[in-house]
């Protein structure tokens, strides 16, 4: 059963590397070698799959031998075209007034059928589709929705950009320069507090501490002029 379930998968896996053939000849050992429903199944459905187009007839023997599909008769396969159809239409939910019951429908002739009113609200607008839906809410909470779209209205005139400056004049001939190199720049606390603390000049360069310049000291002429330590001599 492995080597079986081991073949199933090296099929699906030709099948992918578009390998018809080589899934075929595999899916074909897999029916010749297993009993089990399951796998006997998986394998026709990949036959079926794999001579759908090639060959209709073979495909169709295959399918025919497939086990049927439990609850599958029970369906009903117009209706869920419709519901394909009507969900692919639009799938905004409607509001009261456009959903009618097909009942309601067949008993008064006079009424559109559903289908009918599913192209007339998809040919309608959003704005359209809003102001319907908020006819069908009370007057309390349309009153509601009417101040907060007003307020959203009024906020939006508000945001509107800012006209632009007087352009007569002549432009500004430091315009094309970093604001912070311009003659009207007004530095920070943080800036001019750096400014201070900050040495210009190239590398060792700094404030000088007079009483460090040893040329600027007094000189003492008590004494004698300073010579070397050298060592003594010795006596011979």
């Amino acid at each position: 059963l492995r080597t079986t379930g081991a073949l199933k998968i090296c099929g699906q896996f030709r099948f992918r590397s578009k390998d018809p053939d080589g899934a075929a000849a595999l899916y074909q050992k897999v029916l010749d070698r297993t009993d089990d429903p399951q796998l006997r199944s998986e394998a026709m459905a990949g036959l079926v799959q794999l001579h759908g187009v090639s060959d209709a007839s073979l495909a169709d023997r295959y399918e025919s031998e497939m086990p049927p599909v439990p609850g599958l008769e029970e369906l009903d396969v117009e209706l869920l075209e419709q519901a394909t159809v009507r969900s692919a239409r639009g799938s905004q939910p409607r509001p009261q007034g456009a959903m009618a019951a097909p009942s309601a429908a067949k008993d008064d002739p006079a009424k559109p059928s559903s289908a009918a009113q599913d192209e007339v609200y998809a040919t309608k607008s959003k704005a359209q589709r809003r102001r319907e839906f908020l006819r069908t809410l009370p007057e309390e909470r349309q009153e509601y929705v009417a101040a907060r779209q007003k307020e959203q209205r009024r906020k939006k005139a508000k945001r509107k950009a800012k006209q632009p400056a007087d352009c007569a004049g002549e432009p500004d001939p430091e315009r094309w320069i970093p604001k912070r190199d311009r003659s009207g720049y007004k530095k920070t606390r943080r800036e001019k507090k750096l400014a201070k603390s900050v040495v210009k000049g190239s590398q060792g360069a700094g404030k000088v501490n007079e009483m460090l310049d040893k040329s600027q000291a007094p000189v003492d002429t008590t004494r004698g002029p300073n010579l070397p330590n050298l060592p003594r001599r010795r006596k011979r």
